[in-house]
């Protein structure tokens, strides 16, 4: 059946309204071409390169390509393309004038003081030095590249330039997944499409994209997308420019974040399950392998090296295992919906088992009675981009301690392929009930990540509001109150936001309250203290500094006053108080610097806290 017909049966429309339409559409584009508005020239003259490798491999039939009248000229897959880049962009664009929070301010504090080359000294030193109070294991010098250009053009106090960047990010990630739905799974671009769109919207993704420092996965995800694009299509191709291109993208991916070593089992899976080729049904498929791994041993080498851990294996345990089995239905919960509900866990885990052990059993029959053949629409092409594709993103979260949604975006990527193999099956049944029931699921799942994704992002916008609020209130203090002021912040580390996780201040002290995000005079002019979970480094640290703060300003000769300042979850005016108002707060912040130890500073400081909040 050729194209035409199959348009027929999926649509329902006549093969003439069919021609005329995209004729139309061929006309407008032709028009555009004529009228030689430079940006039109040169995005035409771009997407025909790019359509050339986004076209169906060899393996497809030539009347899929060629029989309508105007397949060599009609862009359908940069309108798909198109598609995607709106879904990416517009949904957070409400982000660009959202202001610093959290990790944000140490890293852009540390990074807009270094010099222009200074990432290439981040290949054998960790990235955020000892920002944090101690010495990290990351080697991420793409990351910090990122953070020194963005600061460069726009200011690195202005937040827009690394907004603008972080959904530019996302919007080359989401034209990957249509890449790759198009390229390596085959899909048809209608579903290619649909696989982009669901990625760009999904839910969460929003602390990826709405969060400045979300960009430590998404940058990451750059670079394991393309290398493993451009490996799948030398694999159907044998070109090998785009093979060293595959190999020079995974030491990029490698420099960006350390999960990367798991390419070379991507690989392997793809290999296996797409390509339908096994590793040992020939001796010279292994040797593909080869670079990937000497450059995963090489990394891993020089991690242990530099840090003495090759993948932080001394937190691996037992009871680390089981706490990672026991997070699978939180991370599961949130890939799909982005929030989180702790009452489904169980029969989230049920589902999942149940789910993947039937696709396990299924895609194994037809692995092997199907060696050679290779379709989309498979049970093996399920199990590479669901089960095996998930298990493969999660697991270098074994060695984390601590939940986050953007650790899921490159697993995510699986999801949307998924979801784009249902769509496609659905959309080319010739049963209209299943055709028309495809197209509804399709539009409801759009529609509906839409909505919470916009939630989502407000919620992240309206910290990021609270988080400016804040700074404009300690500045004006800073520079209004006596000289030797002792200033308590009542901060909060996350987002006071409902059923998603937002970062407000935690690790931000002191750095946001340093150039460049304030001038020097607030830090000069007045001493500051917080609760731990705002300061930048570790408990001991804050204990120390928090005792030592308090001696020197208690030491003063000319007895400054003491000033809490506590703000609420809006944008309104905080709450202030001195011991002007109420004297027993000097006595009480005193007794700080006789704390015996953290935890007893933090019950004290907490006990004063609400006292002010209660009075």
């Amino acid at each position: 059946m050729g194209r035409d017909a199959t348009c027929c049966v999926s649509t329902g429309l006549s093969p003439s309204t069919i021609v005329i339409f995209e004729g139309i559409v061929h006309a407008l584009w032709a028009r555009l071409r004529e009228m030689k508005i430079p940006l039109m020239v040169s995005l035409s003259n771009h997407l025909s390169v790019l359509r050339q490798a986004l076209q169906p491999g060899s393996g497809e039939p030539q009347d899929e390509r060629n029989n309508h009248p105007f397949s060599g000229q009609l862009p359908s897959i940069w309108l798909a393309a198109l598609i995607v880049c709106i879904a990416s962009i517009l949904p957070f664009l409400s982000t660009l004038p959202a202001y610093f929070l959290g990790d944000d301010f140490g890293l852009i504090w540390l990074l807009s003081q270094k010099p222009p080359l200074h990432f290439l000294t981040l290949f054998t030193s960790p990235w955020t030095e000892t920002i944090y109070g101690y010495r990290t294991d990351e080697l991420r010098p793409t990351l910090a590249l990122s953070y020194q250009i963005d600061g460069v053009w726009a200011g690195a106090a202005s937040p827009i330039a690394y907004h603008v960047s972080s959904i530019l990010f996302h919007v080359v990630n989401s034209l990957l997944v249509l890449g790759i739905a198009r390229r390596v799974v085959g899909l048809k671009v209608l579903a290619s499409g649909f696989a982009g769109v669901i990625f760009a919207l999904m839910p969460v993704h929003v602390e990826t994209v709405s969060w400045i420092s979300g960009r430590a996965d998404s940058i990451p995800t750059i670079f394991y997308l393309s290398s493993f694009l451009t490996y799948a299509i030398w694999r159907q191709k044998g070109t090998g420019f785009l093979y060293m291109a595959s190999i020079v993208l995974f030491f990029f991916a490698l420099f960006s974040k350390q999960s990367a070593i798991t390419m070379v089992g991507t690989l392997a899976l793809y290999d296996i399950l797409v390509n339908r080729k096994l590793p040992w049904a020939s001796w010279t498929q292994p040797l593909g392998y080869v670079p990937y791994g000497v450059l995963t041993a090489g990394y891993l080498g020089l991690r242990l090296a530099l840090f003495n851990n090759a993948v932080r294996e001394e937190m691996l345990s037992m009871n680390k295992v089981r706490e990672f089995w026991d997070l699978q239905s939180a991370y599961l919960q949130m890939l799909v919906s982005g929030v989180y509900f702790p009452r489904f866990d169980t029969a989230m885990q049920i589902i999942a088992v149940v789910l993947c052990g039937l696709i396990l059993l299924v895609a194994a029959i037809e692995l092997f009675q199907r060696k050679r053949e290779r379709r989309p629409l498979s049970w093996t092409m399920l199990l590479c981009f669901g089960p095996a594709w998930w298990a493969l993103s999660v697991i270098p979260l074994l060695v984390t301690n601590y939940l986050s949604s953007r650790h899921l975006y490159l697993a995510s990527v699986g999801l949307a392929i998924v979801l784009g193999l249902a769509f496609e099956m659905l959309w080319s049944s010739r049963n209209r009930l299943w055709h028309y029931s495809g197209a509804f699921a399709g539009i409801t799942l759009v529609l509906g990540y839409t909505l919470v994704l916009l939630w989502a992002v407000g919620q992240w916008n309206g910290v990021a509001a609270l988080s400016a609020k804040i700074s404009s209130d300690v500045r004006q203090e800073a520079l209004t109150a006596p000289e030797g002021s002792l200033l308590v912040l009542d901060v909060e580390g996350p987002g006071a936001t409902p059923r998603i996780w937002t970062w407000l201040w935690g690790f931000s002290l002191p750095y946001a309250l340093m150039p460049p995000f304030e001038p020097p005079e607030v830090t000069k002019r007045v001493s500051i203290i917080s609760p731990p979970y705002a300061y930048c480094c570790q408990f001991a640290q804050w204990y120390e500094h928090v005792r030592n703060t308090t001696v020197s300003w208690s030491a003063r000769t000319d007895s400054p006053p003491v000033i809490i300042l506590d703000w609420d979850d809006s944008t309104g005016p905080p709450t202030r108080r001195s011991d002007s108002e109420q004297p027993q707060l000097r006595k009480q912040v005193q007794t700080f610097a006789g704390a015996p130890s953290p935890e007893e500073l933090h019950k004290m400081l907490d006990e004063v806290l609400r006292q002010v909040d209660g009075s």
